[in-house]
């Protein structure tokens, strides 16, 4: 029944989760504008057995998250309950006054001629994603690259570090935790 009122009325960009850890498993790199992460750090979601299977097979993330007290801990249970190998995870930590984005955007395959640009639905005791169209997945990925050059050094091969974002200075500070 949902699934011909979603054809009916035009709304295929309304997904699922199923559908979204179909792009997940499928995506060799994927990048997140996370204020939080909490179906990766759900053992029983299906995102995340996707992002295990997808860790496994050598798939590289990229998540961007405000620097916030409780990102250090979300951060810590990520590495706790995931495997990868050093440079596979990413963190860029953007300083929780400059951080504008209030849901979660994972754009998977972001170097590719078709990413997918998934925005999550902050309804409470609703669990759904919306696709965006081409152009907004395109602009998602521009974004990307634009905070990317702005705010990191040169990659680290060393998944130990987290790239933190100084107030106002423009340049990533890499630490270890």
């Amino acid at each position: 029944v949902l699934n011909n009122i979603i054809l009916n009325n035009n709304l295929q960009w309304l997904v699922n989760q199923k559908y979204v850890q179909m792009l997940e498993v499928q995506a060799d790199e994927t990048w997140a504008f996370a204020p939080e992460l909490t179906y990766a750090i759900q053992p029983d979601s299906d995102l995340f057995r996707a992002i295990e299977i997808n860790l496994a097979r050598g798939a590289r993330y990229r998540i961007f998250m405000p620097n916030k007290p409780e990102t250090h801990k979300i951060i810590a249970d990520y590495r706790r309950l995931h495997k990868f190998s050093p440079g596979q995870v990413e963190f860029i930590l953007v300083p929780h006054e400059e951080y504008v984005f209030h849901t979660i955007i994972v754009i998977y395959g972001p170097h590719t001629d078709n990413p997918h640009a998934i925005e999550w639905l902050p309804v409470d005791n609703l669990v759904a994603w919306l696709e965006m169209d081409q152009k907004h997945a395109n602009r998602m990925v521009g974004i990307g690259e634009v905070l990317m050059k702005r705010y990191t050094e040169a990659s680290s091969d060393d998944a130990a570090l987290i790239k933190e974002i100084p107030r106002a200075s423009g340049r990533a500070a890499v630490r270890r935790e």
